[in-house]
């Protein structure tokens, strides 16, 4: 078996370690050591039976690349400036995928990919690095979800519509065809995106209208 660490020790990161559980249950894969975290108030404290084992530069110190990681971080923004901090390490991130995620043909799976329980990627599928879809989501034929996009629980993204790097899709939203979500926006829960959204927006409702610029 593989050993892994879990890096982030808060809901997401437990959430991934369940999934880790799962994965074993239908063949022993991974050995799991338990969470890094760089929050020290949590340092040999236990989270559902495993370990924070110690913060990220010391723990990338101590195994180096004798086991596998995986991000448990639920921001797009944090995963970006942790996994860039340590590309000198050249580290392996597996794409972690839950046993019950229907998997099309002809899809494309970065490393990093996490894919939680009941999704559906359909067809001519790409996920780039460190994508996270999350429980009950489904994506469409032909759509693109960039680097380090985090697409919440229940997400509906339908065929030919680009998630640029960086997008936070809320809990519930759901896209029509051929659009595109600009790279760092976030959209509300339960949105309806019918058309595209600029780069550097937060957009909610239904239909979803931008409400705010940043960044």
């Amino acid at each position: 078996m593989d050993k892994i660490c879990v890096i982030g020790a808060g809901g997401h990161g437990r959430e991934i370690i369940q999934i880790l559980k799962d994965i074993n249950r239908i063949k022993k894969e991974y050995e799991i050591l338990g969470f890094i975290d760089d929050n020290y108030k949590l340092l040999s404290k236990q989270f559902n039976g495993y370990p924070v084992v110690g913060g990220i530069r010391e723990s990338v110190e101590k195994y180096g690349t004798n086991i596998k990681y995986v991000l448990g971080i639920g921001d797009p923004q944090t995963k970006k400036r942790i996994t860039e901090e340590l590309a000198p390490n050249n580290l392996d991130w597996p794409i972690i995928i839950h046993p019950s995620v229907r998997l099309t043909e002809h899809i494309t799976l970065e490393q990093g990919v996490v894919i939680f329980p009941g999704c559906v990627i359909s067809v001519n599928v790409k996920l780039e690095e460190f994508v996270c879809i999350n429980s009950l989501s489904s994506v469409s034929h032909d759509s693109i979800i960039k680097k380090f996009s985090i697409i919440n629980p229940g997400a509906f993204i339908n065929g030919n519509v680009v998630v640029s790097e960086g997008v936070y899709l809320g809990s519930g939203t759901t896209t029509i065809h051929n659009i595109k979500i600009g790279e760092w926006s976030v959209i509300g829960a339960g949105a309806a995106v019918v058309g595209d959204i600029p780069a550097y927006s937060t957009a909610v409702g239904v239909p979803a209208k931008v409400i705010k610029k940043h960044g």
